[in-house]
């Protein structure tokens, strides 16, 4: 994630109640970038967590990602900061998603220049392939549901995109 070209981000990093060495490795780069910043809780799960860093973000946009995905370098580039300056309400593009601890691989489907309008379905790809306009979040009241522990993810981008006006 730190080696993208220079962009304006912020990292926030919720450390749900770990307990191997994960919070100094953290904190030592924290030290290092003034754009992470890190918020500590009791194990309260996935879903806590990813609230607590929509309530904790200042940025106009969000992404997800799981402690066992990334970015490849350079992600962040011109033209995804291009795309940002449409004001979409949601941004879902191609990624390469790969998770070698679940032994899981796959190519998503690319969107090419289609603008989805309010109700229109299309395929939904991988959680972190998927950037959100923080004030339509709030607005429409898209919050992780804190009591459902398998396929958070799906519920909160299906409500997102049924809630997407562009």
């Amino acid at each position: 994630m730190l080696k993208q070209p220079t962009f304006d981000y912020e990292i926030i990093i919720i450390n749900d109640g770990s307990t191997d060495k994960s919070l100094q490795i953290c904190e030592m780069y924290s030290k290092q970038y003034d754009c992470i910043k890190i918020y500590s809780q009791e194990n309260k799960g996935v879903s806590v967590a990813r609230n607590l860093g929509i309530k904790k973000s200042s940025g106009k946009y969000i992404m997800f990602l799981d402690s066992d995905d990334y970015y490849v370098d350079n992600f962040f580039n011109n033209q995804l900061e291009s795309e940002l300056n449409n004001d979409y309400d949601l941004l879902a593009y191609s990624s390469y998603v790969s998770n070698i601890k679940r032994n899981r691989y796959a190519v998503e489907q690319r969107f090419k220049d289609m603008v989805i309008s309010c109700c229109q379905w299309a395929p939904i790809g991988h959680f972190g392939s998927c950037i959100y306009l923080k004030e339509m979040l709030i607005k429409n009241d898209i919050w992780f549901d804190e009591g459902v522990r398998y396929n958070e993810d799906l519920a909160f981008k299906f409500k997102a995109f049924h809630c997407a006006k562009k």
